[in-house]
């Protein structure tokens, strides 16, 4: 077995660290965030994706809460061109706009879309009479999408 004085004999000269080891580790620290860094942008613009995606469903769920509440119809319409989209109360006076929201950060809506909701909380057929849900599709620069859906009978859920 040692002794502590035989150890602090040992240990005595050894009181750092020298430059080359310094260096050495900042050369490993700089290599890994070489090689980290261009897969932070692009997780950065998922990151982007995934809250407008929520966004756009919470605004839905918004919209959908109000046409109930007030027992009329509410309306959404996106724009492709500007990546945007408003939401609106249709009352006989004419529309009442409840949000709008434009997308930023290189995200955008790829195909104009309309969506409304009526009083009973199911989605307003409109002109189109089908049964088949409606898909809003949001994408970002690096060609990542993300869909939302919305069924007929008002289900809002992010594919």
């Amino acid at each position: 077995m040692i002794t502590l004085t035989q150890f602090r004999q040992k240990t005595s000269g050894q009181a750092g660290i020298t430059l080359i080891e310094l260096m050495v580790v900042l050369a490993i620290i700089s290599i890994s965030t070489a090689i980290a860094m261009p897969g932070m942008g692009t997780l950065i613009q998922d990151i982007r994706l995934k809250s407008a995606a929520r966004a756009l469903v919470s605004d839905l769920q918004m919209m959908k809460l109000r046409a109930i509440k007030e027992n009329t119809k509410t309306t959404m319409e996106a724009s492709q061109v500007g990546g945007m989209y408003i939401i609106f109360v249709d009352k006989s006076s004419g529309k009442e706009i409840i949000a709008q929201t434009d997308l930023k950060n290189g995200l955008e809506i790829v195909a104009d879309a309309a969506v409304g909701f009526n009083g009973r909380g199911f989605r307003d057929p409109g002109p189109d009479t089908n049964a088949n849900p409606i898909f809003i599709t949001l994408s970002n620069v690096a060609g990542r999408n993300k869909e939302i859906e919305i069924t007929p009978m008002g289900h809002i859920r992010v594919n």
